[in-house]
Formats: structure tokens, C-alpha cells, sequence
């Protein structure tokens, strides 16, 4: 993710955009359902590295959209993509204790 991306996408499903239009929130999630294998598992080894007892996460998208994105992310025709003013969703991270790090 390049520092001078202004916005940031999260490909997801209708039902999760839907809950965070409503709710005004996101949700973080634990990694160990991801469908990336290589993903699941740097995601357990950094937990085990920490020590972590939980390890909570969720992915947003710098690049421009791509089939990935939707296959993956969205899961099936009626996902959605949500778009982020990446400054603001820092601040809000930042406010709500949560770490943004680019991975």
C-alpha cells in the first residue's frame, strides 16, 4: 500500500456492507477462516510470535479493482465494495485502539 493512496477498498460480501453501512462499524475477524492457506498461516505465526491471545484482522485494498477482489473477498455476485478515505479510517483505527499496518 503506497503511503500516497488516498483511499482504501474493502471487498465484501452484500450482507457484511450492509450490517457496516447500518452500524456505522466495522468488523474485525480472525484470520484463521481466510481462504489464502500462505495467508492463514503468516497470520498464526505472527499470533504465536506475539504471543498473542487473539489476533483479529480486516483487509483493505490500495490497488485498483481486480477480479481477485471480488473472487475472494466479495465470495459470489452480490458482493460490494466499500470505499475509505484512508486518513480518516486511520484516525478511527487509531481512536478504537486498533493497529493499521500495511502487510
Amino acid at each position: 500500500m503506497e503511503e500516497s493512496t488516498h483511499i482504501l477498498r474493502r471487498y465484501t460480501s452484500l450482507a457484511s456492507a450492509l450490517h457496516a453501512l447500518e452500524s456505522k462499524s466495522l468488523t474485525l475477524l480472525p484470520p484463521d477462516k481466510w481462504d489464502d492457506e500462505i495467508d492463514r498461516g503468516l497470520m498464526a505465526a505472527y499470533k504465536r510470535r506475539l504471543n498473542l491471545h487473539a489476533l483479529l484482522a480486516l483487509c483493505f485494498s490500495a490497488a485498483g479493482e481486480t477480479y481477485h477482489h471480488w473472487r475472494v473477498f466479495a465470495q459470489s455476485d452480490s458482493g460490494a465494495c466499500l470505499t475509505f478515505e484512508r486518513k480518516r479510517l486511520e484516525r478511527s483505527a487509531e481512536n478504537a485502539g486498533v493497529t493499521m499496518k500495511r502487510i
